[in-house]
């Protein structure tokens, strides 16, 4: 009977300690005394939950989160310093100057320990990037500037490779929801993106972020390789109704772009290049700009000599056609075969140009 007692008492003590709160502390140099905000992300934009008043870089939250939580801690305005940390319910505490190239130190969050670790590993990478970006934009010679540009691309593609298996390795932390959701959105191929999203809505039931990517997925579904493409109905250029049923029987790259799109104007000769290549056999591009100014529209099309059809409707990222396929980056393209069905998207330059050679020649 006592060893049950000694039990009962000791498991009630456990349950006693677990905290179902977190306290925030803050003593941190650099912030103006006054109002200072508990921001979170919703629906895409910071949205305060709490407030309270910071005196000589000292402040303090109380609150409760079901899951991690991405916050950020600041004042509002156009382009306020907020410090970005994850809140477990536990203590935690910020320490630093905002004025310092040194990080804010955060303790007592074990999510934040986690993303910390990530992070140092992503810095190796991140200082290594920022001479080659800055020699990419000095050199002149066509040929070096390309070897500078293939090194920048690996790099950037390894900063993902972290972050993936990053994600991987902690499925059980509501940190990788936020990653997967955030930062690895067209980074992973779909089937492993609704597979993870299948477990985080396992681990992670009634979870905002989770929905979130649930919602992006659905989406994302209607545009996946293997999908029927969506049709539409627009006005080309030259104010001819074109739609997407009217490229039947051909192959047709449907090319997300803009003319103040820098990647684009870079991917521009590329893109010349394979429709010269392919244009007789079967295969078409259409372009779908997302451009706000006609004339800037037309002009870019002059400047980067694209001789296939265009479509604009001047709405920017409000684009119809953009949102029926859920773009949110460009350049964006969708590879559709003569059947109708896309075949592969996001590819571009060689690994365009090889997918294509394998299809007509």
């Amino acid at each position: 009977m006592k060893k049950v007692t000694y039990l009962l008492f000791f498991t009630m003590l456990l349950a006693s300690c677990q905290k179902n709160t977190f306290h925030i502390t803050g003593d941190v140099n650099g912030i103006k005394d006054g109002m200072i905000y508990l921001q979170e992300i919703k629906d895409n934009k910071l949205a305060k939950t709490d407030s309270t008043t910071v005196k000589d870089g000292h402040f303090e939250f109380e609150g409760a989160v079901k899951y991690s939580t991405l916050m950020f801690i600041g004042p509002t305005g156009a382009k306020p310093k907020n410090i970005k940390l994850y809140v477990d319910n536990n203590e935690i505490t910020l320490s630093g100057d905002l004025k310092s190239d040194q990080k804010i130190i955060i303790e007592g969050s074990i999510s934040q320990n986690l993303v910390n670790t990530l992070n140092k590993d992503q810095e190796v990478i991140q200082d290594k990037l920022k001479p080659l970006i800055e020699a990419y934009h000095k050199e002149k010679d066509p040929e070096k500037k390309n070897k500078i540009r293939e090194k920048a691309i690996s790099l950037s593609d390894q900063v993902v490779k972290n972050q993936i298996k990053f994600v991987d390795d902690h499925m059980d932390s509501h940190v990788s929801v936020y990653m997967t959701a955030y930062d690895l959105r067209g980074q992973v191929e779909f089937e492993k993106l609704e597979k993870m999203t299948k477990t985080f809505e396992q681990n992670f039931p009634g979870s905002d972020v989770v929905k979130v990517l649930s919602d992006k997925i659905a989406k994302e579904k209607k545009t996946a390789i293997g999908q029927k493409a969506p049709d539409f109905s627009v006005k080309d250029i030259n104010g001819n109704t074109v739609t997407l049923a009217s490229y039947k029987g051909k192959y047709v790259l449907l090319d997300f772009w803009a003319s103040w799109c820098g990647p684009c104007r870079r991917e521009a000769p590329n893109f010349v290049k394979i429709y010269n290549k392919y244009k007789d056999k079967n295969f078409d591009i259409f372009g779908i700009s997302l451009d706000k100014e006609e004339s800037k529209w037309k002009k870019g099309i002059e400047d980067m000599h694209f001789a296939w059809n265009h479509t604009c409707d001047f709405k920017v990222w409000k684009a119809e056609v953009a949102r029926l396929y859920n773009v949110n980056s460009i350049p964006t393209c969708y590879l559709i075969g003569p059947d109708g069905v896309i075949i592969a998207k996001g590819i571009v330059g060689e690994e365009l140009d090889k997918k294509l050679d394998s299809l007509l020649n």
